[in-house]
């Protein structure tokens, strides 16, 4: 699946008229149109983050699911090394508050 998957890619790139290039300059008038979407959104954070899914909606990541996107265009401070399902063991204990 994946070999035939960046074949197709590899062919509509080469099909495709718009360079990658060019959407540099396509961003200010994306972020324009977007406003009124974004005006929709109820949470802060999602408002926060509603250009970051775009732009990775467009970037050439292998995997454009939320995961991926936060963690190629996130703040690596910011970024956790680890998950719950990559650490080992039983969680630490809770300390008294």
């Amino acid at each position: 699946m994946e070999a035939s998957f960046d074949y197709r890619k590899q062919e509509l790139m080469e099909e495709c008229p718009v360079a990658p290039q060019v959407f540099d300059r396509v961003m200010p008038w994306l972020e324009r149109f977007m406003e009124p979407f974004v005006a929709t959104l109820v949470r802060r954070e999602q408002v926060d983050h509603a250009h970051t899914f775009v732009q990775g909606f467009l970037s050439d990541l292998e995997n454009t699911n939320v995961e991926s996107i936060a963690y190629a265009l996130s703040d690596p401070a910011r970024t956790p090394t680890t998950t719950g399902a990559q650490r080992s063991g039983p969680p630490a204990p809770m300390e008294a508050a």
